[in-house]
């Protein structure tokens, strides 16, 4: 029963740390995403550009913050964050008097926040495969079984032993669960 436990906490364990990642990894688009937005806000302010680019930033941050990361590329919300995305950076490149080493800024800056909002929706497309929830339901059943047949004279330690299982077993299904959609709010 050793060699089935192994694999179980192998690939849990594996599992636990991708979806973990993953979460982190979301956690940072988000921040990336945000301080693209401040620096934007920063350099307008710096520049004296800020009326017109306000505007299109409010815009923008209205668009995001009704985005579903998790709806589908076409979907509405999506659009309409695309849509104000350009509508920045049209700003950004049609800004009246400013120089060419500010405005550059700028635009980096505007690509930046975009690739930012890219990485946060590839987090969010990215679902951890079925084949891999279904290793950990099978081999965590057979992991059970085996502590079951290892103590079937002594039913004491059966049910100990089982139980304790149980515990952990749940434990790391809710945890990986938790971590698995990092964009859900708790």
């Amino acid at each position: 029963f050793t060699g089935i436990a192994l694999l179980f906490a192998l690939v849990t364990a594996q599992l636990l740390a991708e979806v973990w990642q993953k979460d982190n990894a979301a956690r940072a688009s988000v921040q990336a995403e945000d301080d693209a937005i401040r620096a934007l806000l920063h350099l307008a302010r710096v520049h004296g550009v800020q009326d017109s680019l306000l505007p299109p930033i409010k815009a923008y941050v209205a668009a995001a913050t009704k985005e579903n990361p998790y709806s589908t590329a076409g979907s509405k919300a999506r659009e309409a964050t695309d849509k104000a995305y350009e509508a920045l950076e049209g700003a950004l490149l049609a800004l009246p008097g400013i120089a060419d080493v500010p405005r550059g800024i700028l635009l980096a800056t505007g690509v930046e926040l975009r690739r930012a909002r890219d990485r946060r929706l590839y987090l969010a497309d990215d679902q951890t495969a079925p084949i891999k929830w279904a290793s950990v339901l099978v081999l965590g059943a057979l992991t059970q079984i085996s502590f079951m047949l290892v103590h079937l004279a002594n039913r004491r330690a059966l049910r100990v032993t089982v139980g304790f299982f149980t515990v952990a077993f749940t434990f790391c299904l809710v945890l990986i669960a938790v971590f698995d959609l990092p964009f859900e709010v708790a």
